[in-house]
């Protein structure tokens, strides 16, 4: 036996002749359906500045990054999505042309973490992404050319899975949370919505991370730190000594502005009792929006998100997308923090279990946090290796 041989990486996959083909023709037909729709072609780097893929994706794609320091000394990444390319590309290059702008993309994609069936550490995408259309009809496109792309590539039998991050920053934000309270919430919404003695631990982990602290009177700010935060004053009492770099006057302030992100263990209890209202809705689609408008009602929360939603659902079906192949999900969040809308995947359940073959989302922010100006926008990404299979398995049943 040979011992010089160098293998093939773990995770990886090679593609042979026949494969190969395959995966370019389903890729081919999904890119002429966006050709058609108006979606003009951009190519960005495989290898980005880190900071481009941490700043706001977070979650699932941070921790799955193939970073290193090139040789001169940068932190760079291969991307593990296209969408924060196609934004800097946009910024960079094209935010002064005249709104909406359509791109597509087509290429390789990197991740670290294991594989999941259907999923290697390399994969192929197939995107497109819409900016400067900030209302339904916006997610209604980006929806629709994400069934017509998949249709045309020759998948049929797959559902949609929706979610609306809109509506959990709704409830929240109505409490008076800060931004900080809300996207741990956020993070954690699978496991509110699997139920089961989540309050406990989430608010342990809250308290731990500085976000939920013990009772106390809320006296205005304007009357000063030290009635405001009477922690405070016992903690400037205590600072007698040197304190190092920072004056103890610095250290006050940061510790302030540490106490105004947190929220007493009373308020952040019930935001996750209202969240898990939301997330532990069942039903029809229709049926959970209903439930779902009733409950941030009550709650004094603002109904723009859920009637967005609302519109967004007749629109689908008056594009011939039928209400028996959607499954609404409100404890969805696809693991990218970056999303302040709609979220969906699609997902096949040939073989015996479900996987996702693309999915996407509305991310509003994303373009102000990477330096632009306050800019909607909304996308989707198609896995192609994951396309293919759904097309052989529902080859094998027919």
């Amino acid at each position: 036996m040979r011992t010089d041989l160098i293998s093939r990486l773990n995770h990886m996959r090679d593609l042979g002749p026949s494969e190969a083909e395959e995966n370019f023709d389903v890729s081919r037909r999904m890119i002429d359906v966006l050709s058609e729709d108006d979606f003009r072609r951009l190519d960005t780097p495989v290898l980005e500045p880190t900071d481009l893929f941490v700043r706001k994706s977070g979650g699932e794609v941070s921790s799955s990054l193939y970073s290193f320091q090139d040789p001169g000394g940068m932190s760079v990444s291969l991307r593990p999505e296209f969408t924060p390319s196609i934004i800097r590309w946009y910024i960079e290059n094209g935010s002064d042309l005249s709104a909406p702008h359509r791109y597509q993309y087509s290429g390789p994609v990197f991740r670290y973490a294991g594989a999941r069936r259907g999923r290697f550490r390399q994969f192929q995408q197939v995107g497109a992404e819409l900016i400067g259309v900030s209302d339904t009809n916006g997610d209604v496109e980006i929806l629709t050319t994400a069934v017509r792309c998949l249709r045309a590539a020759g998948a049929s039998e797959f559902t949609l899975r929706l979610g609306h991050i809109g509506m959990i920053h709704d409830i929240v934000q109505a409490q008076g949370l800060s931004e900080q309270v809300e996207m741990f919430i956020i993070s954690n919404l699978e496991e509110i919505g699997r139920g089961s003695d989540f309050a406990e631990r989430l608010t342990e982990s809250a308290t731990a991370a500085g976000l939920v602290i013990q009772e106390r009177r809320d006296v205005p700010v304007t009357e000063g730190l030290d009635k405001a935060m009477p922690e405070l004053e016992v903690i400037r009492r205590s600072i007698s000594g040197p304190t190092g770099r920072r004056s103890a006057s610095q250290i006050l302030a940061r510790l302030s502005s540490r106490m105004k992100r947190a929220c007493s263990r009373s308020d952040f209890v019930a935001a996750l009792d209202n969240v898990s209202q939301l997330v532990s809705l069942g039903g029809s689609a229709c049926q959970v929006v209903l439930d779902a408008e009733a409950i941030l009602k009550a709650n004094g929360a603002s109904l723009s998100s859920v009637k967005g939603l609302e519109a967004t659902l007749l629109k689908l079906a008056a594009e011939g997308i039928d209400e028996s192949t959607m499954h609404l999900d409100l404890s969805f969040v696809r693991g990218v923090t970056y999303y302040t809308g709609i979220v969906f995947e699609f997902l096949d359940r040939k073989g015996g279990s479900e996987y996702a073959i693309g999915g996407g989302g509305r991310y509003d922010d994303l373009v102000k946090a990477f330096g632009g100006g306050s800019v909607s926008a909304c996308g989707f990404a198609l896995y192609v290796d994951e396309v293919v299979r759904a097309i052989q398995q529902e080859r094998k049943t027919t």
